[in-house]
């Protein structure tokens, strides 16, 4: 992949094929995720997705609106930081 000179931690669940060029997930949790499932890797990631959807569709206080926008909002951070170390985002 263009741009890259250097292995770093990034979120390889959003780039998958990553892990295979010898870059490293960055969040533990997902990492110890990844390392013992596998491919299903993904499977506890939607499903805690879908979970937190469902509380936030079916109990839509203010409080729990304003966490889902700032999650949202972090991680589209985490995004545009693994899009700039790959050199996909100049």
């Amino acid at each position: 992949m263009a741009g890259i000179e250097h292995h770093e931690d990034v979120d390889a669940a959003f780039f998958p094929n990553l892990a295979a060029h010898g870059f490293l997930e960055g969040n533990p949790v997902m990492h110890f995720v990844q390392l013992y499932l596998g491919p299903w890797w993904a499977v506890p990631k939607v499903a805690a997705h879908i979970l937190l959807a469902s509380v936030i569709l079916w109990l839509p206080t203010r409080k729990l609106l304003l966490a889902a926008v700032g999650m949202v909002l972090i991680y589209a951070v985490i995004v545009g930081h693994n899009l700039l170390l790959t050199g996909w985002l100049a």
